[in-house]
């Protein structure tokens, strides 16, 4: 199994108060691009550096400096997969293990973060951007699809989606430009999630009941 999952989530939290946000206090997030902007057959990124459009991005305009801003630490506790203006933000943690299983793939860029109108320290975080695009869709057993050819399952909540084991190879975090995912999520291998399970990381919601996305190596055919 794969898994489908988004990032900067509490799960269960029983408050009526909105959620903190973290905002950047320099850089420029809508300035961030992508060193090569070049669109390919999948889905539409129009140059703009997300974290999960799988290519890497420019340092220029990176923020280095962020606040949380809103509810409390007792009621939202600090996160391991934070955001920042939808950009994946991760604690050293995430980092460490991200880079032990896909090494050198992914880009990590240092933020100072500090929390509330005093300041006091958050952390250090680091800004995520996934280095890995690759098409790992089965499409004989997934579908529907709209008219560019992108599979839409996931985002619908309609259809099938079977993942290419062959294709996801040594993988752990990416993205498929051929599956609709929504701007806050990816794909991670099973051996990952089970990591991160077991290091208690948290801001990727309920890990047990993340989507879990069947594989061509589950398959008594395969």
């Amino acid at each position: 199994m794969a898994y489908s999952v988004g990032f900067g989530l509490y799960g269960k939290v029983d408050t009526y108060e909105p959620k903190p946000n973290i905002r950047p206090l320099d850089g420029d997030t809508k300035k961030i691009r992508l060193i090569d902007p070049t669109q390919d057959e999948g889905t539409r990124f129009t140059g703009i550096g997300f974290s999960n459009v799988g290519r890497h991005v420019l340092p220029e305009n990176m923020p280095t400096l962020a606040r949380r801003e809103g509810a409390g630490l007792s009621i939202y506790p600090k996160l391991d997969f934070h955001r920042l203006n939808g950009l994946a933000l991760v604690s050293q943690k995430v980092k460490d293990a991200i880079e032990s299983f896909d090494p050198s793939a992914h880009q990590f860029f240092p933020v100072q973060v500090t929390v509330g109108k005093s300041d006091e320290e958050y952390g250090v975080y680091y800004i995520l951007f996934l280095g890995n695009r690759i098409e790992t869709l089965e499409r004989q057993l997934s579908g529907p699809y709209n008219k560019i050819g992108i599979c839409s399952a996931l985002v619908y909540g309609e259809g099938e989606l079977t993942l290419n084991s062959k294709k996801i190879g040594g993988h752990h975090l990416w993205v498929d430009p051929f599956v609709a995912l929504g701007m806050n999520f990816f794909f991670i291998s099973d051996e990952i999630m089970l990591h991160f399970k077991n290091l208690g990381i948290t801001g990727l919601g309920d890990l047990d009941r993340y989507i879990r996305i069947p594989e061509t190596k589950d398959s008594v055919q395969q």
